[in-house]
């Protein structure tokens, strides 16, 4: 969810230019598009202008606290990181993924970062709030949760399949060029 919610952020965002340059409107449509129902009601509300104020703001402010990770008059996660907690690991994995290394350096470095930990933050939770809700155990989750990574990974790497056959079709001695790009994969 982090790394989705990463490619939204990095492609509406320049962290050398002022938040008010940043597309904004854009940012948020795509957010709430892949959030689909897992945010509730409060994060319908936020409107460009009130990210762009809050953003503002947080670029005031002295430090993050990695338990509370929010922005100034913008809604909570509802009990944030209740969910990642549970495991240490899982936590340490998501600190990982929101490494500041992934953001260029800029001006407003500190801002994009805490608006893609505030983002996958609320994401994230959203959905272990959800999952908590339904009931079901963490076996069963993880199951499925496991079964939907599968499925996700085998379709990629059939479409990677068809699109190499493809390419395959439209270059003479293919089989040398994939020879190299098995080499370069392995190393």
């Amino acid at each position: 969810m982090q790394a989705v919610v990463d490619e939204i952020v990095f492609a509406n965002v320049n962290a050398l230019k002022h938040p008010r340059n940043w597309s904004l409107g854009k940012l948020l449509k795509e957010f709430m598009t892949i959030s689909g129902k897992l945010l509730d009601d409060s994060f319908a509300g936020i409107t460009e202008e009130a990210l762009l104020k809050s953003l503002a703001h947080s670029h005031e402010l002295n430090s993050v606290d990695l338990d509370d990770i929010h922005l100034p008059n913008l809604p909570r996660p509802p009990k944030a990181f209740r969910g990642i907690r549970k495991k240490s690991s899982s936590l340490k994995r998501w600190l990982a993924i929101c490494s500041d290394d992934l953001t260029k350096n800029g001006r407003y470095h500190a801002t994009t970062s805490l608006l893609r930990k505030y983002l996958g933050g609320f994401l994230i939770v959203s959905y272990l709030d959800v999952i908590e809700k339904s009931g079901y155990d963490d076996a069963y989750v993880k199951e499925v949760e496991r079964a939907v990574l599968v499925k996700t990974l085998d379709c990629f790497w059939r479409d990677h399949l068809v699109n190499m056959n493809r390419l395959c079709s439209h270059i003479p001695n293919c089989v040398n060029y994939i020879h190299v790009y098995v080499d370069f994969v392995k190393s």
